[in-house]
């Protein structure tokens, strides 16, 4: 599911850092 690290490190942010 990580296909661009661009929009993978907006995702992140934006979820609320579900993965860390």
């Amino acid at each position: 599911m990580v296909k661009s690290p661009k929009w993978y490190l907006k995702f992140e942010i934006g979820s609320g850092s579900n993965n860390n």
